[in-house]
């Protein structure tokens, strides 16, 4: 997903790393490890061959918050560079001060990238490239559902993005280890995905809590689930992520919080 200033749920989402499949029997489960495994070369085969290719594309987040339930914006790399996003919604006749602040913490963010040397460049930021990475070792046939062959996996420390920059950046990987409490979600966290039995390509990720934790000594989350939706940007493009439902329940402070967002990219087109 694009590096935005989303919610807090939304900002967990999706940079885990390791090298190998674990396929399981394979004898019992041939049909679903030959899909398995096809998805794999597929993903990978569609992002090398576009790993040039920079594309413009919309996307919508339904933020559930009453005051600004919508964001909408556009992303264009042919455009200027300071002009390459348009904010859609909030207009200024929606929600003018919500319209300045997003604006505002847009430039906030561009700077802070360029200070630290980051290149911003989200149509890439979409495109998944190694899907047997996410499954760290752990990979397990679970169910055939709604067409699909289903994975159970175990998300690794630090793992919420399988897309991502193309160069290695190791001063954040070694921040990742350090950083116990960014560790926290994904061990609480199981993971499952979706192989497509016709296509034999991946259609979809889900992270989610089999039971209620406490990330920090105040908060404790009773349900959290991420579910992402897979698709090619065109029809031999490489694989993004076109949708992405959160949903976190739970107290804070000895208050009850709930937060559903849905956030939706479309409108994908070859630059």
């Amino acid at each position: 997903m694009n590096r935005l200033s989303f919610p807090f749920a939304v900002i967990l989402c999706l940079t885990l790393f390791s090298p190998i499949v674990a396929f399981g029997d394979a004898a019992l489960n041939a049909p679903a490890q030959a899909a398995l495994a096809a998805a794999i070369v597929d993903a990978k085969t569609r992002y090398e061959n576009a790993k040039a290719d920079r594309f413009a594309f919309s996307t919508r987040v339904e933020t559930g918050d009453e005051d600004n339930p919508l964001i909408e914006f556009s992303f264009d790399p042919q455009r200027p560079a300071d002009a390459q996003y348009i904010l859609l919604h909030p207009s200024e006749e929606e929600n003018a001060k919500a319209r300045k602040k997003m604006l505002k913490q847009r430039q906030k963010d561009l700077q802070k990238k360029a200070e630290k040397g980051e290149d911003v460049i989200p149509d890439r930021d979409l495109v998944i490239k190694g899907p047997e990475k996410l499954l760290n070792n752990s990979a397990h046939f679970e169910r055939e559902e709604d067409q699909a062959f289903v994975f159970s996996f175990q998300p690794a420390p630090g793992s919420f993005d399988f897309g991502g920059d193309d160069g290695e950046d190791h001063e954040k990987k070694d921040e990742v280890k350090k950083n116990k409490g960014g560790n926290v979600f994904a061990f609480h966290l199981k993971g499952e995905m979706f192989i497509s039995k016709d296509e034999q390509r991946l259609t979809g990720v889900r992270f989610y809590a089999p039971k209620s934790f406490k990330p920090m000594a105040v908060a404790k989350i009773k349900h959290f689930e991420i579910m992402m939706d897979i698709a090619p940007a065109w029809p031999d493009g490489p694989l993004v992520t076109t949708h992405q439902t959160v949903e976190v329940r739970g107290k804070a402070l000895f208050k009850k919080f709930e937060q559903l967002t849905t956030v939706s990219n479309f409108g994908f087109e070859k630059r």
